[in-house]
């Protein structure tokens, strides 16, 4: 009896390891191991077997608006395809004029500028017309013919004749005069030597009556202090942040140009950027103009009162008056009038 009992305790003890092994099977060491949560070790996926550095160049002060933008937005492209694209900016025109950029660009160098339309004059009819002193009369109007079909065909035409291309668009806001002569009227300007950007706003000057000249922008400050020039002009915090109410008493507010911003690279050097990677830029670039656009929104009028804080005199033109002589340069210009009426149709002028 004792003997048959021992075996029966024996055949309920196998069974029983046997359940719990069904229950439990051991680690298949065929199997992948299974990650942890939150284990990531998967490598990212390159796209360039070496990465594209680019030199970012713009006029723009170090401390004003458009550099600390730029910066996040470069990190973010940086960051999203896993460092293939890396950038460095260089601002305060410290890889020379715009058009000297202009130039390396269409030489091929590995280069982004940003810049206003008034750059591409000489490359564009169409973004020469556009970039003419009051074809915009508020700063979202750059935005409303950007996403016009006038934009894809301008861009057309720039790359195939110029090899150039943008990549990105906004608005800097309302450019301005900052002098150390009053300009209450277009009756001063004969008297003035004013610093322009571009050949066609000088020629705007010119059609005034005035004397323009042109320079690197870092050389303004001590043009202005020295009297080589009377005038310069330029958004209010390219202005400000520049200190030129230091050698300057008097700001006009003349908002004579919506200051178009751009980004412009090489298109040959566009089309080896994976499409993916263009796609990435393309979208964090909009973000990025957009929450520019509204920052220099909010901050127009704290800039106008930080020179008046400054003791700079602000003065109010009759805009009518100065808008009248954009008919003048463009005669000079011997520009398309019909390329100026597409553009007045599109932002219902």
């Amino acid at each position: 009896m004792k003997k048959m009992l021992a075996v029966l305790l024996s055949l309920a003890l196998t069974l029983g390891l046997a359940a719990c092994a069904a229950e439990n099977p051991p680690a298949d060491s065929s199997a992948p191991p299974q990650a942890s949560a939150g284990d990531d070790s998967s490598e990212p996926v390159h796209l360039l077997s070496s990465p594209m550095i680019f030199k970012v160049a713009t006029s723009q002060s170090a401390t004003g608006i458009w550099v600390p933008m730029m910066e996040k937005a470069y990190e973010k492209i940086t960051q999203l395809t896993h460092g293939d694209l890396q950038f460095v900016i260089y601002p305060n025109s410290e890889l020379g004029s715009n058009i000297d950029c202009v130039e390396q660009i269409l030489a091929g160098a590995p280069m982004i500028l940003g810049c206003g339309f008034d750059t591409l004059t000489d490359y564009s009819d169409k973004f020469a017309v556009a970039s003419a002193p009051y074809v915009f009369q508020d700063s979202s109007e750059v935005f409303t013919l950007a996403q016009s079909d006038w934009w894809p065909a301008a861009n057309a035409e720039l790359e195939q004749e110029a090899n150039i291309k943008v990549f990105a668009v906004g608005s800097l806001g309302y450019r301005h005069f900052i002098s150390t002569k009053p300009i209450r009227s277009v009756s001063d300007i004969p008297t003035m030597v004013v610093r322009m950007g571009s050949a066609l706003n000088r020629d705007w000057i010119t059609v005034m009556g005035g004397a323009p000249t042109s320079s690197t922008w870092a050389d303004n400050y001590a043009s202005l202090e020295s009297g080589i020039f009377d005038a310069c002009e330029a958004t209010l915090d390219l202005l400000w942040t520049s200190s030129l109410y230091e050698v300057c008493d008097y700001l006009t507010l003349s908002g004579h140009s919506i200051n178009p911003n751009i980004s412009i690279m090489n298109e040959d050097t566009w089309n080896t950027i994976p499409a993916e990677y263009q796609q990435i830029i393309t979208e964090v670039m909009e973000q990025a103009m957009a929450d520019m656009y509204d920052e220099v929104v909010a901050s127009e009028q704290s800039f106008i009162d930080q020179f008046k804080e400054k003791g700079v005199e602000i003065i109010q033109v009759d805009k009518a008056e100065f808008a009248a002589y954009t008919g003048d340069l463009l005669k000079l210009e011997k520009m398309d009038d019909s390329i100026l009426e597409e553009i007045n149709q599109i932002l219902g002028h």
